[in-house]
């Protein structure tokens, strides 16, 4: 059994239960590199405001999957799933609350890509994780009246990079130059110290001429800014 990220856990009459009142506080059990299996526990809240997170696919603080029951106010459940310290919902909320004092029985399915969550033998989730995966790029668009340059911003927040289509194909004109500007680095917590100022630099560069609609493949853990006029 391993023991979690903090907090104070004991064993009676055959009962985990935690004694810290502090948040993120779990207890794992099982192996890293286990992939395909079913999870199957009994849970009682015995007081506070939600109601009780289910780990599961944990490899370490900053990766991991969990369902959180009776979250948002203990209002809904859900699942979420921490990548590279990023959080994000992977599933729809579905109404529900977590009583005091009432046990419950919990399962969680993960085979592959799929994770199937029940909850008193009720089937609450049924989830394609795959179909999360490659939303991890986050852009924004504008336009400089002064220079007349189109300014396109992406971030990549995953450890991968991600190809996709960049599109002006709203412009008069065929094509588009400018510059590319990108900060990016080998870990999303890497920072610039004193004694290494430069560990996070930005790079700027000519882009282009390329067609109004084209494909760019933004690097893992970046921020990507494109600035882009038209080519008369």
């Amino acid at each position: 059994m391993r023991t979690g990220f903090a907090g104070q856990w004991d064993a009676e009459n055959g009962v985990i239960h935690q004694k810290n009142h502090q948040e993120n506080n779990f207890i794992m059990t099982g192996q890293e590199e286990w992939d395909d299996y079913t999870l199957s526990l009994k849970a009682r809240k015995l007081s506070g405001a939600e109601g009780f997170l289910i780990l599961f696919r944990s490899k370490n603080e900053d990766n991991w999957h969990w369902w959180n029951l009776g979250g948002w106010g203990n209002s809904s459940h859900a699942i979420e799933r921490m990548a590279d310290s990023s959080k994000e919902k992977i599933s729809d909320s579905v109404q529900g609350s977590i009583k005091t004092g009432q046990w419950y029985d919990i399962r969680i399915t993960v085979q592959n890509k799929k994770i199937k969550c029940w909850l008193n033998d009720k089937l609450i989730h049924d989830v394609d994780s795959q179909s999360f995966e490659q939303t991890a790029l986050e852009a924004g668009a504008g336009y400089d009246k002064k220079s007349e340059e189109w300014i396109i911003k992406v971030v990549n927040k995953y450890d991968e990079s991600l190809k996709t289509d960049v599109s002006l194909d709203h412009l008069k004109a065929r094509q588009v130059e400018g510059t590319i500007t990108i900060l990016t680095s080998n870990s999303p917590k890497d920072e610039n110290s004193f004694d290494n100022p430069r560990k996070v630099i930005h790079k700027s560069k000519l882009f282009g001429p390329v067609a109004s609609k084209f494909t760019y493949d933004f690097p893992p853990y970046s921020l990507t800014i494109f600035r882009l006029r038209e080519v008369q």
